[in-house]
């Protein structure tokens, strides 16, 4: 999981990455707060008063109940959805960006649904990654991954997604 900058609309995305399987790469485009907050948690960052997602998981826990995990899913009404799954299976609607938070702050797995890997999976996304610590004035170029060998995932791709996502509503 890590965020990146949309290069063309300047704004970031969430890289979610299948674990096992295809290790197909799901993108969630982000508002700027949000995507402090999931880079906060991924770096294990923490101010001493609790940040929203961190006061849903005390409040969960002062009830005496435990978050479980987080679904993912696009419905067939289009978009993109969460729920918060608690222990005796009580689920709570949420934004996809406060679900990925809160489940990061807690520890718990995050489950996207094949239909939603296999949409990301069908776009043929390509990660480019820039290349080092020095700025060019040339664009990176595409490297793979390591571990699969798979292409970069490019912006153009990312927004091709999103508008996927667009046309199901």
């Amino acid at each position: 999981m890590a965020i990146a900058l949309d290069a063309l609309h300047g704004t970031p995305v969430l890289l979610i990455q299948e674990r096992g399987g295809a290790n197909r790469i799901l993108p969630v485009a982000l508002d700027l707060p949000e995507a402090v907050a999931i880079e906060s948690e991924l770096e294990g960052r923490h101010s001493p008063r609790p940040a929203t997602h961190e006061l849903v998981g005390l409040i969960v826990d002062a009830l005496g109940r435990r978050i479980d995990h987080v679904d993912l899913d696009a419905p067939q009404d289009g978009g993109l959805e969460a729920e918060l799954v608690l222990d005796q299976d009580t689920r709570f609607p949420a934004r996809v960006s406060d679900a990925v938070a809160v489940a990061l702050h807690d520890g718990v797995p995050i489950r996207a649904s094949d239909d939603l890997l296999d949409i990301a999976e069908a776009l043929d996304l390509t990660i480019v990654v820039p290349g080092g610590a020095e700025a060019t004035d040339a664009a990176p170029e595409p490297e793979s991954d390591p571990e699969t060998g798979a292409p970069p995932i490019t912006e153009a791709e990312i927004a091709q997604f999103s508008a996927e996502l667009d046309e199901r509503t």
